[in-house]
């Protein structure tokens, strides 16, 4: 009488081959999820600062702007450069973005001065994300002390990079801010 306790060579290859099969088929599916997940986030991340900024500019009833930044994780110190606004339009909000009093006392109003403070610091964006902003929206937000957007309405989008802005072709987010200070998230969006 033969007992069989275990597996034959071919039974062991086709359930290996079986594995790469599944394994290949996932592996494109977790990455889209991974990338989709990471514009969503960083979207949310964008809307967090927004409605910080606006709620310190009413709470405090200051100007309190939010900004893009070429360098927003220099030390604020005198010794490095202080995190300031980026008037490049070259580059979306991906390099990073701070949000200060604006108090407008030393300087002009959207370009943070050495003296006004620093309220938060957002870092660049990873993975390959860009997040340019469209007209109103290209360099800063700026909130009054009744929480107004004195920009007027924009868009800011996150989604993956194409070489020349947004690729749509893929999964993007936007981030619509209205004249009157509000914003909300769209998403996930497709052409």
């Amino acid at each position: 009488m033969y007992n069989n306790k275990g597996f034959t060579l071919i039974e062991v290859i086709i359930i290996m081959a079986l594995i790469a099969i599944i394994a290949a088929i996932a592996t494109p599916t977790f990455r889209e999820v991974r990338e989709n997940n990471q514009k969503k986030t960083t979207a949310f991340t964008l809307g967090t600062a927004l409605s910080y900024a606006r709620n310190e500019a009413v709470t405090r009833g200051v100007n309190v702007t939010v900004c893009r930044s070429d360098n927003p994780n220099a030390a604020d110190d005198e010794t490095t450069p202080v995190p300031a606004c980026s008037t490049a339009t070259t580059a979306g909000w991906e390099t990073g973005y701070i949000v200060f009093v604006d108090d407008n006392d030393s300087g002009t109003l959207g370009t943070r001065d050495a003296d006004e403070e620093l309220l938060r610091v957002f870092p660049p964006a990873r993975g390959g994300i860009v997040i340019p902003g469209d007209g109103n929206a290209v360099n800063r937000i700026i909130y009054n002390p009744t929480g107004f957007s004195r920009n007027a309405a924009g868009t800011i989008t996150v989604g993956s990079d194409s070489g020349s802005g947004v690729e749509t072709s893929k999964t993007y987010y936007e981030v619509d801010i209205t004249a009157n200070g509000r914003f909300s998230t769209k998403g996930p969006k497709k052409d």
